[in-house]
């Protein structure tokens, strides 16, 4: 997982549009069946998700609730046997996911989900960051039960913004289109048996993220989009109920069908061009610049510390990642790690103008700048590094 250890190899956004598609798919099966292989399945899924990202066991959370409270139909499963599924759901999540919990409980001492962000059951730590919509991504977003449970107002008011908000962009994400054919998917019945039971299980997945995960943590179209292979099918639906009402539109026949194709390449041309026309992407174009330049002209074998991971995937090297944009903090990290090169960006000349300066004091060198835009990325080398020849033939830094 990114946040225990870092693999540049590991692009997680593709791998975790799978797992909550198989997620959604194992779910039904095991809340309507209650059969031991799909939970266990289920519960495989979900710690797979979990190790990917670790938001991901929300899943586990809401799958055990909608057991506990809702049966697939009336009567026809006891409380014990909810009981029973809903925890061989969280073992097997368990098992699965041991291996990483142990990992985690050895080097932060402590048992938790995740190095990202936590929630524990005592007082609020005096560095918590506070429940709303602006806080700064850099640092771990720590709550307490107890400091939630105390202001049950503000934790509501956070959550039906941060479902707005979410829901916004997630239609960014989703595109405005099919984000209207998913919403005429879902509430359009279309069969007399209408799955009311399966559609909304898979909807409090949607609202449990978007109401109690994003808004307290972090909310983007990117982070949105993760619930898209959710939405899809219902996007599906409402294509063909549109296409079914206009099939029995008399006016509508007697179009010729070429009009039809002309207008349903549009719609697909727009499908296509909307993310590429509105979505800004200079920030990440200057980070592949900047990376394939190390690599170019970087030692190899060395480290590259930035607050993403982009220059040092591109550059073919190890990454270390910072969060507290502390020039001084920076450095000293840099230097006990070993790390010859620093990547920073327009932030950090926003919060620190003269940080140019603190850094040639602290023994970096400025390498060159790249910008596009308003977009800016320097490139520092530590300069109490001395190279030394390693068995493959590379060089590798090793603090003086």
């Amino acid at each position: 997982p990114f946040f225990f250890r870092y693999s540049g190899a590991v692009l997680t956004e593709s791998l975790y549009y799978f797992l909550v598609a198989s997620i959604a798919f194992l779910a039904l099966k095991a809340y309507a069946s209650g059969g031991l292989v799909w939970i266990v399945s289920l519960g495989f899924a979900i710690a797979m998700s979990y190790l990917t990202r670790p938001e991901a066991v929300g899943f586990l959370l809401v799958f055990m609730a909608w057991t506990l409270l809702v049966a697939p139909s009336p009567g026809c499963r006891s409380m014990p046997r909810r009981v029973l599924i809903a925890l061989l759901a969280g073992v097997c999540f368990i098992v699965f996911a041991s291996p990483y919990l142990v990992a985690l409980r050895k080097e932060l001492g402590r048992w938790e989900l995740s190095k990202k962000a936590y929630v524990n059951a005592g007082a609020e730590d005096k560095d918590a960051v506070k429940t709303g919509l602006d806080k700064p991504t850099w640092k771990p977003n720590r709550y307490s039960l107890a400091s939630l449970a105390e202001s049950p107002l503000s934790v509501a008011k956070t959550a039906a913004l941060g479902l707005l908000v979410s829901l916004g962009k997630f239609q960014q994400s989703l595109n405005p289109l099919l984000f209207l054919l998913a919403l005429w998917g879902f509430t359009r019945r279309g069969l007399k048996d209408y799955p009311w039971n399966r559609n909304f299980h898979l909807l409090s997945y949607i609202l449990f993220y978007f109401a109690l995960v994003f808004p307290f943590f972090k909310m983007s179209a990117r982070y949105s989009s993760h619930m898209i292979p959710i939405a899809l099918p219902w996007a599906a639906h409402g294509l063909v109920c549109v296409g079914d009402w206009l099939s029995h539109r008399e006016r509508l026949r007697k179009i010729n069908r070429t009009w039809l194709a002309v207008v349903f390449v549009i719609v697909m041309a727009g499908l296509v061009l909307d993310g590429a026309l509105l979505s800004e992407r200079r920030g990440r174009t200057v980070q592949k610049e900047v990376g394939l330049w190390l690599k170019r002209n970087g030692v190899k074998g060395e480290k590259v510390m930035s607050a993403k991971i982009h220059e040092a995937f591109y550059a073919g090297m190890e990454a270390v990642i910072y969060r507290d944009r502390d020039p001084e903090k920076i450095s000293d990290t840099a230097r006990s790690k070993a790390v010859r090169y620093v990547v920073v960006d327009e932030e950090m000349e926003r919060l620190y103008p003269d940080f140019l300066e603190r850094f040639e004091r602290y023994g970096f060198k400025p390498l060159g700048l790249w910008r596009q835009g308003a977009d800016k990325i320097w490139v520092l080398e530590n300069e109490r590094l001395e190279r030394a020849v390693i068995g493959n033939g590379g060089e590798r830094g090793v603090a003086k």
